[in-house]
């Protein structure tokens, strides 16, 4: 199994939200943040690690807030994360994911650990979520005990992934070439065991029938979380299409070590 903590090396989630209320309208509205193409990252503090996985046998990990401006009010959020096969994401509250502090103030140089857990989750699977550190504006007392909410404005705010692991944690990826068409390369990458696989490269050569490279190009996979696929799309120029006749997908992580690879020698094409 790759070793999954050197595989978030250099991986940096920024995301932004609104609230923690129960209503399904409040919860659309929490997607739709979360989402938004508006994230960005820096400002004054940062958070690490970029990722946590809370190993089986563990009952806790943690994150760092380190500010490095002004004195600064921070407030924070905990959420389930789910997405679909587009890796567009999806978060609700958890009640099971215990995390503390939950508002706190720093000021330059200054640190502060939030401690992370869950509590009566089933360990036969992973489960993921995010906890959200949001700096307040300066208006905000995080004294007054308030939680992310409808309206309340946000200066930055970073998300951190957070895998709790199953009792017997299995990795297994594969790599599919979904359907050849006429401007792109459809390929799936499937988590087949019960814990995530992390951001990695997909390495697409085409060939024709002489075998020349048609296409030789790699692409960027999101996270793929357990039992589900991350499809993506890898562009081709239209005249390239009819001419491919094998495709060769090597699927690696960050560190450009292999997780699989796949030789289609028949693709499917739809190059109308």
């Amino acid at each position: 199994m790759v070793s999954r903590a050197a595989s978030w090396v250099s991986m940096s989630l920024v995301l932004a939200t609104l609230l923690s209320l129960r209503t399904a309208a409040a919860t659309a509205q929490l997607n739709a943040d979360l989402t938004s193409p508006s994230d960005a990252a820096g400002g004054p503090f940062d958070v690490s690690p970029i990722a946590v996985v809370i190993a089986k046998g563990q009952t806790s990990s943690s994150v760092v807030v380190r500010s490095s401006g002004g004195e600064s009010h921070f407030t924070v959020g905990g959420y389930r994360w789910t997405q679909d096969e587009s890796g567009k994401m999806s978060f609700e509250p958890a009640d099971e994911l215990i995390f503390f502090p939950q508002t706190f103030t720093l000021s330059g140089g200054k640190t502060e650990r939030i401690r992370i857990g869950a509590q009566g989750v089933d360990p036969s699977v992973e489960h993921t979520y995010r906890i959200i550190v949001y700096q307040l504006p300066p208006k905000i007392d995080p004294g007054q005990g308030k939680r992310p909410s409808i309206g309340m404005g946000f200066s930055l705010r970073v998300s951190v992934p957070i895998f709790v692991e199953p009792s017997n944690p299995k990795q297994a990826v594969d790599v599919a070439l979904a359907v050849v068409r006429g401007d792109d390369l459809g390929v799936d990458v499937a988590a087949t065991g019960n814990i995530h696989v992390p951001p990695s490269v997909v390495h697409v050569v085409a060939t024709d029938v002489n075998g020349k490279s048609v296409v030789d190009t790699k692409s960027n996979v999101w996270y793929t979380l357990a039992g589900t696929k991350t499809h993506v799309d890898v562009p081709i120029l239209h005249a390239q299409c009819s001419q491919i006749a094998r495709v060769k997908l090597d699927l690696q992580d960050m560190l450009g070590r292999p997780l699989t690879t796949r030789d289609v020698t028949d693709p499917q094409k739809n190059c109308k």
